[in-house]
């Protein structure tokens, strides 16, 4: 045996290594090698039971085979030895005489029964009849194409039978794994695959051996074919019994591609004889789709019984569909084949898939059960979760990287997948009483499609034929899946509208916030803080969170009794990773103005802040506020800043513990709500609410009749006085449907209401989650990955929500516009607070409160959203925790560095001073990497090069120049780079950047060699540019919105006929609307200005030019938002002249000289809002402004002179006299002689 198994093994490896190289590979040659391969694979099984063989006839059979090799063996090498032709005699010869032998190679599966007994699954056991099968497919294959003439008449009996046995193959290996080799039912099986098999080796034998097919040969051979083909189709019951044995021994196999492929083949097998039967009839393939269903029922059925029916009363169902099936086809032999017949045949099927309805449940669940673990990936918004990966793999097509090129078939297969899903998850996301095993479908679908996505990016940066495998797994799971998708809907139909959860109504901003309650703390709070000594007092503002603390700071900050009172008023709002000089600068810009150079420059250090703070506050009476102190130790660093100046100074620091602290004065402790101030805030708040929201979608004011009085007042006792609850509740019964039974509904939300502390607010803020669309809920907990108690700039969130993808496709609006809208949407839930509106009247930034942010992260760590590092340790120290599932796949795609509290104490210095930043533990899937809070050095970390899937990307460092590799990070769209030294020198690449959106560096120059147009790039900031180097930014024709520094640029104007300051052009930049200049230079006269006529937001700084060259700016005809700031303009008087600015609407003066300033009555027709920002030496206000100008409706005056107060508040008199009774003026920190 060792001998035969030698021989075999030289003669095939000189076929492969000699014949094939020499080129004389034939067709003959060819098929003599797969037969020999599969002979040494029988004889390698062999060896391991030839002792079993009592009878010596396997031991015969194999010393014919040991002389028929030796002699080929020794003839191929001769005649390739002298170079003779004949191989391919040879080759047919020697495979004549192994097709004599073939039927004989059956008889070692008379021993199989036995053999499995003694070895269990063994070579001989499992692969050697696969083998076996797969060499009776060549021998078919071979018959069909290199004797295709000679085998016409039986050719299509031959297709049948090879396919047959490409079903037997594929799951025969299967059924041997899990058979009881002491069943009957096993024997069984063996003998007729015994029968089966020698009856089509000797078919193949007797065609392959004659030489001509002769009429009486023909016959002879149909007659054999159609034998055989009823030996299989008779066996039919046999092997159905079989699957009932290995149900029996095997009652808890697990889901596998093994399995799944062996439930596809066994019912493609047994339903063979009628579907070719089927086939045959012209008219009934019309209703093919109708069998298909059939068979998708029945292998969900099959995978249903093998992995969870332990009582088999599937399988009964599966035998009588089956055996019904195989009935009604035999019924329609010799009946005519008409339209009559086709609606019978359409009505039978749909009444067999129908007997499977009583299992339709539990097949749906079983089937579904029986799955490999999900990859933890978020299902919150599937929907959109779905687009995303549909538009990235569309991306990778569209950019032709050339490393996706193995496997972009596959993705076109899972976009095209994806394209016929997507109608069942619109049909049935976010669907309230939806059946959980179809909503676990949708979930499953969802994540295997991101999953593919994770693997097709893992490709991207390392191709490797394991990942490709990886591709071609998911493939085969989705496909499962779409037939469950498909099984789905026989059974339980389907939606044809989509309809999200809660959708959101379009609304309108909420500016203003409602404040009810609480009149009585207010004063007694206001007599501490304006009566008292004339020492310095520390006013603790103490209670748990929501119940009002910053609230009633904020009341007690903008009462006008309190500006009347002190000198200075400020705000700082402390957040856990605040430094004491961050906090220090956060109180100085309420007071000074902290864009001079001098407070920016390198000289100026942590301490210079704290002694400018102090110097400020030094012989005035001030007030403080610290908002959120949560920790007595930065209030102890500041403390030293604030001067006991026996003025009657104070500092109002809220928190949500008691410190027995010297520094600190009696606490003033923040009473809960009475229950009929409860009530009063629900009524304001809510009808506050619904002002907010589009006439035609409003709501009538509570009570009413879905909120009688006696409702509202039990729904306001049910938040027990806390503040939070009551406005939480308030904005989620303002998202509800006009039909809701509130009272019900709310009392979920306190349905443990004996053991709830009155702090918790957890089941109201979960059930108005729950009541949100699939894309807002995750936008909300998205604020988890960002700083807590810090106000978050809105369009920064917009760079991340795109990046993300986030967003929801909007054909008309821009991302900007659908942010706001989410915002609004959130804050009219009471989820997000307000911070700061912008000079158009948007969203600025915004901010949540604490309690919600830790709503929000542990939120997310439930639902697997959005992992994020987040840490400074998890960059540094790579920590194992940082990975929610260990590779091949790393879930982590968003790192936002902000650190733990107090790291400023552990990490003087966050980066060592020398070496590169340590990236251990960024990974190559990241999309989203803000360091922006950290110092890296001077140098890009090279690592970042290889994160060719990052969108956003922000840093900080003293680096002077961006490496050329920066444009392999072809998917990047959001670039902000904060330098702290001197110029950022932007290479030639950077203009390649394809899919870049916004780009931020500070104070970055270009080179003006290699230009190239970068369309997508919409804004941009902040590039130097001379008058020279101006045609650069006729790179970015789409540029929509610019901020610059402007160099002096002395040279000769056409336009002017004579020399002068040149600033650059930039009015053929016609989609440009906002602009903002920096001047660097000396002053130098005459200018000339060159905007865009389409500019809508113009903010210029440091120019100090005479008012007079103003006037080119007043001419431009779009000009809505005007922005003069930091000597933008210098000189005593500013006259303005009838029709200019005719459409500003905007306003704003800072930090100017001026002393008068002139308005004609037809100045200024449109403007509604004036900001007027330390302009120490302005007299007053124009008067025309109150007489004249019926559009403004605010004035806000920041420190400056006591006049200008005063011409504020003559002007707001005139205009209320006018009758227009909203106009509003804002006095802070007045400069008072």
């Amino acid at each position: 045996m060792d001998d035969l198994y030698v021989d075999l093994l030289d003669l095939v490896k000189f076929i492969e290594n000699e014949v094939m190289k020499s080129g004389a590979l034939t067709v003959c040659t060819e098929m003599l090698r797969k037969e020999l391969r599969y002979l040494l694979l029988l004889v390698c099984g062999a060896r391991t039971w030839i002792h079993m063989d009592e009878g010596n006839d396997v031991r015969n059979f194999f010393n014919r085979l040991q002389i028929l090799i030796t002699n080929a063996g020794r003839d191929l090498q001769l005649l390739c030895d002298i170079g003779s032709s004949e191989q391919d005699r040879v080759s047919y010869d020697t495979l004549q005489k192994i097709w004599l032998l073939k039927p004989d190679m059956i008889l070692f599966l008379r021993l199989l029964p036995k053999l499995v007994r003694a070895f269990g699954v063994v070579l001989s056991a499992d692969q050697v009849p696969a083998g076996y099968i797969e060499s009776l497919i060549d021998n078919l294959e071979f018959l069909l194409n290199y004797k295709a003439d000679f085998v016409a008449p039986v050719k299509e009996k031959l297709e049948v039978i090879k396919r047959i046995l490409k079903i037997l193959k594929g799951f025969l290996p299967f059924m041997l794994k899990y058979s009881n080799f002491e069943s009957n039912e096993f024997n069984n099986f063996c003998n007729h695959f015994t029968v089966v098999t020698k009856k089509v080796s000797c078919c193949i034998a007797l065609l392959c051996l004659a030489d001509e097919l002769d009429e009486d040969m023909a016959d002879c051979i149909s007659f054999m074919l159609i034998d055989l083909l009823q030996s299989i189709q008779h066996a039919k019951s046999d092997i159905i019994s079989y699957v009932g044995g290995l149900k029996l021994l095997h009652p808890t196999i697990e889901f596998t591609r093994e399995l799944d492929v062996f439930a596809g083949g066994f019912v493609h097998f047994i339903l063979e004889a009628p579907m070719t039967k089927l086939n045959s009839w012209s008219y009934l393939p019309v209703y093919i789709d109708h069998v298909q269903k059939l068979q998708i029922s029945l292998r969900l059925l099959l995978i249903y019984i093998l992995c969870c029916d332990i009582h088999n009363e599937s399988l009964t169902i599966f035998d009588l569909v089956v055996n019904e099936f195989w009935s009604f086809i035999n019924s329609l032999d010799n009946r005519e084949t008409n339209e009559d017949l086709g609606k019978e045949f359409d009505l039978a099927i749909s009444r067999l898939v129908q007997k499977m309805e009583p299992m339709a449940s539990k097949i749906l669940e079983g089937t579904i059960g029986t799955q490999k673990p999900a990859l933890p990936f978020s299902q919150i918004d599937s929907l959109g979760c779905v687009d995303l990966v549909s538009q990235n793999l569309l991306r990778l097509l569209d950019h032709r990287i050339d490393s996706i090129a193995p496997v972009a078939h596959q993705i076109k297969v899972v976009l095209f997948d994806i394209k016929n899903f997507k109608p069942f998850l619109e049909g049935n996301v976010d669907q309230q009483g939806k059946r959980e095993e179809v909503l676990y479908v949708c979930d499953r679908m969802t994540n295997l499609f991101v999953e593919f996505e994770y693997i097709v990016d893992m490709f991207v940066l390392k191709p490797s034929p394991m990942r490709n495998n990886q591709l071609d797994d998911v493939i085969e799971e989705i496909r499962f899946f779409k037939e469950v998708v498909e099984f789905s809907q026989i059974f339980t139909g389907k939606k044809d509208v989509p309809i999200d959860c809660q959708a959101s109504k379009p609304s309108t901003p909420i500016i203003n916030e409602a404040v009810v309650g609480l009149e009585d703390q207010i004063e007694i709070l206001m007599a501490r803080v304006i009566g008292g000594g004339a020492e310095l007092n520390t006013i603790p503002v103490i209670g748990m969170p929501g119940i009002g603390k910053t609230t009633l700071a904020k009341r007690i900050y903008n009462d006008g009794r309190t500006s009347d009172h002190f000198d200075i008023q400020a705000w700082g709002s402390v957040s856990p990773r605040n430094t004491v000089s961050e906090l220090a600068q956060d109180i100085l810009i309420s007071i000074i103005d902290l864009s001079n150079d001098i407070y920016k420059s390198k000289e100026w250090k942590e301490l210079d802040y704290l002694d400018l703070l102090r110097r400020q506050l030094y012989g005035r009476r001030y007030l403080i506020v610290l908002d959120e102190v949560w920790d007595s130790y930065i209030f102890h660093e500041l403390h030293r800043c604030f001067p006991d100046n026996h003025k009657g100074s104070r500092i109002l620091v809220t928190s949500g513990r008691k410190y027995e602290d010297p520094l600190f004065d009696e606490p003033f402790l923040v009473r809960l709500l009475t229950p009929e101030e409860s009530w009063e805030l629900l009524q304001v708040k809510y009808n506050h609410l619904r002002l907010c929201t589009r006439e035609e979608f409003r709501k009538p004011p509570i009570p009413n009749e879905n909120c009688p009085a006696e409702v509202g007042k039990e729904i306001a006792a049910n938040c027990r006085g806390l503040p939070l609850a009551i406005v939480l509740v308030a904005g989620f019964l303002g998202n509800l449907e006009d039909d809701s039974d509130w009272l019900t509904i709310t009392e979920e939300a306190f349905s443990s209401e004996t053991n709830r502390d009155v702090g918790d607010c957890n089941e109201i803020i979960e059930l108005s989650y729950k009541k949100m669309a699939g894309y807002l809920r995750q936008c909300f907990l998205y604020f988890a990955a960002l700083p807590m108690s810090t106000e978050i700039s809105v369009s920064k969130l917009t760079w991340l929500w795109v990046s993300e993808g986030f967003l929801r496709r909007d054909e008309v609006k821009k991302p900007e516009e659908v942010v706001q809208d989410y915002l609004n949407d959130l804050m009219g839930r009471s989820l997000v607070m307000e911070a700061r509106r912008s000079s158009k009247g948007w969203l600025k930034s915004c901010h949540i409160h604490d309690y919600l942010y830790h709503f929000c992260r542990d939120k997310s760590k439930a639902e697997k959203f959005l992992p994020v590092a987040s840490r400074f340790e998890d960059f540094v120290l790579d920590k194992e925790d940082l990975i929610l599932y260990i590779p091949p796949i790393s879930l982590t795609r968003t790192m936002i560095y902000s650190s733990e509290p107090g790291w400023h104490r552990s990490w003087k210095s966050p980066l060592p001073k020398e070496g590169p930043f340590p990236f251990r533990g960024v990974k190559g899937l990241v999309r989203v990497l803000d360091l922006g809070c950290i110092n890296i050095g001077n140098t890009f970390p090279p690592k970042i090069e290889r994160l060719v899937h990052l969108r956003f990307l922000s840093l900080q460092g003293d680096m002077t120049v961006m490496p050329s590799w920066i444009s392999k990070l072809w998917n990047l769209e959001t670039f902000l780079v904060k330098g702290t030294k001197s110029e950022v020198a932007l290479p030639d690449t950077f203009f390649s950047m394809e899919g870049l959106r916004h780009a931020h560096i500070d104070n970055c120059t270009f080179s003006d060699s290699n230009l190239s147009q970068l369309d997508p790039l919409q804004t941009l900031s902040t590039p130097s540019l001379s008058y020279d180097k101006g045609n650069i930014m006729r790179s970015f024709p789409f540029l929509q919105k610019l901020k610059c520094i402007f160099l002096e640029s002395w040279g000769h104007s056409e336009n002017l006929g004579e020399s002068c300051n040149r600033f650059p052009v930039l009015d053929f930049l016609n989609q440009l609307e906002s602009l903002n200049v920096i001047y660097q230079g000396r002053v130098l006269l005459p200018c000339e200005f060159n905007f865009p006529s389409n500019l809508k937001k113009l903010t210029l700084s440091k120019f100090r030019l005479p008012w007079v060259e103003i006037s080119a700016i007043a001419a431009l005809p779009n000009l809505e938002i005007f922005k003069l700031l930091s000597k933008a303009f210098e000189g005593e008087e500013w006259n303005v002249s009838n029709d200019e600015f005719p459409k500003l609407k905007y306003l704003k003066l800072g930090n100017l000289n001026i002393t008068r300033w002139n308005i004609s009555d037809d100045a200024f027709q449109s403007l509604e809002h004036i900001v007027l920002q330390n302009c120490k030496l302005l007299t007053e206000i124009p008067s025309e402004f109150g007489d004249s100008c019926r559009s403004l409706q605010k004035i806000e005056v920041f420190m400056c002179g006591e006049t200008v107060s005063q011409s504020a508040r003559n002007i707001e008199e005139s205009q209320q006299d006018g009758g227009k009774g909203k106009f509003k003026v804002t006095i802070q920190n007045p400069i008072r002689d």
